[in-house]
Order: C-alpha cells, then structure tokens, then sequence
C-alpha cells in the first residue's frame, strides 16, 4: 500500500485509462478523483485540494502544458505527467512549468504505482532536513519554519526544489555527482535521468540565485555534477 489518506486527482481525457488508474490508486489505498478536460479539472483542483496530480498532456479545454503551469502558479503540490506524446520537447516543457516527474504510454502497473509512491513520499520535502536555518548570500533557509525567504519575500519551493536545496545545503561546499543527487532526490531508478536533473536545477536557480545569469549558489563542476558554495557572498 501506498499509504492512506492521500488524494490523488487523475486529469485523462480517456475514459478507459481513467478508469484504469482509479482501480490501481484505489487497490495501493489511495483516495482518487477525476476530470477529464483542464478546465474541470482547475474547478475540481479548487475544491478538492489533491496531495498529488497525474496529468495527460493531451487533454482537451485547457491544454496539459498550460495547465500545468495554472497549477504550478499557485501551489506546490507534486505534477505527474502521463503522456502519450512522444517528442521529448513536451517532456522538457512540462518540467520546465513545473512538473514534478513524467511517465510515457503505455506504462506498466508497478513503474506508476512505484512513481507515485515516490512523488508522494517527497511531498513531505523538509521531513529529513536539519534543524535550524543557513542563509545564502541575502538568502535564508530556514528548515525549522520549513521556508525560503530573501528579505521580506517567500521564495515559493516546489516538493522536489525543497529536497534538492535540502540535499546541497547538507553537503554545502562539496561536490555532489549528478548520479549521487537524482538517487536521492529522486531514487536508484533515476540515476542516469541527467536531463531530469539539469531541468530542475534550472528552476531552483531562477528561484534563489541573487543574479540569474550568473549563477553565485549553485555551481556547476562540468563532467561531475554540482555543489552549494561554501562561503557567505
């Protein structure tokens, strides 16, 4: 069992594979709703508050691109792109507005329900981290308030950003191998998914670095992967 008490909401415009994962989510105790177009599913997204959100890129009304970012722009809950779309640009893109993970069609039962328990388990993203807070440059982690803050302003984290910034301000100073990083954010399975881990480290940058386009906090060591620096700028 994935654990009860979870609300998982499926946005599939196809009836069968709909039905499909409502029986699986439903079998691995999870609770599931449903919408099958993007603007029922930002109504029912209002209302029902999901812990997690697997998306169809190809669904109709509000396309799953635009409505990943809509869901991204005001909360941080765990996208799951399901797609049977091939070209690897609508994977980047979706990653690029938020998405959390993605999966292509046709799948197998046990690589959905062993992502979503996944997504589900980083939903919790400080549950591991240290007590206290680090600042960064004019930036503040604070691990006991669970928040990120420059100034007066919450930098906004999704579930992943948090367990990835968590990671390197553990190992602040050092060297991380990008296979180190992506299994522990994201599991053994994701080893080698270095364009998973480019993507998200995009984002985490925009977010905290102080100047974007030269980035001060997280550094590149080209071939190996990445560090936090170690010293107060």
């Amino acid at each position: 069992m994935i654990g009860r008490g979870f609300l998982v909401q499926v946005v599939e415009d196809d009836k069968v594979i709909r039905r499909f994962m409502f029986k699986l989510l439903r079998r691995n105790g999870l609770q599931v709703v449903g919408a099958s177009d993007g603007q029922a599913a930002v109504k029912q997204f209002g209302v029902e508050h999901p812990d997690l959100v697997i998306l169809d890129l190809g669904i109709p009304e509000i396309d799953g691109l635009e409505l990943c970012r809509l869901l991204r722009a005001s909360s941080e809950v765990p996208i799951f792109i399901v797609t049977a779309r091939g070209g690897d640009g609508d994977v980047v893109r979706g990653l690029d507005y938020g998405a959390d993970d993605y999966l292509s069609k046709p799948f197998s039962e046990g690589v959905l329900v062993a992502r979503v328990k996944a997504l589900l388990r980083r939903s919790r993203p400080w549950a591991d981290a240290a007590d206290g807070s680090v600042e960064l440059d004019d930036l503040l982690v604070d691990f006991r308030a669970k928040r990120v803050t420059r100034g007066d302003s919450t930098i906004r984290l999704t579930p992943t950003e948090c367990r990835l910034l968590a990671l390197l301000v553990a190992n602040r100073g050092k060297v991380l191998t990008s296979g180190r990083i992506l299994s522990e954010v994201w599991g053994r399975r994701y080893a080698e998914d270095y364009p998973l881990l480019r993507t998200h480290i995009g984002r985490l940058r925009k977010k905290i670095e102080p100047h974007r386009p030269m980035p001060s906090l997280i550094v590149t060591a080209p071939g190996v992967g990445y560090s936090l620096a170690a010293g107060d700028r």
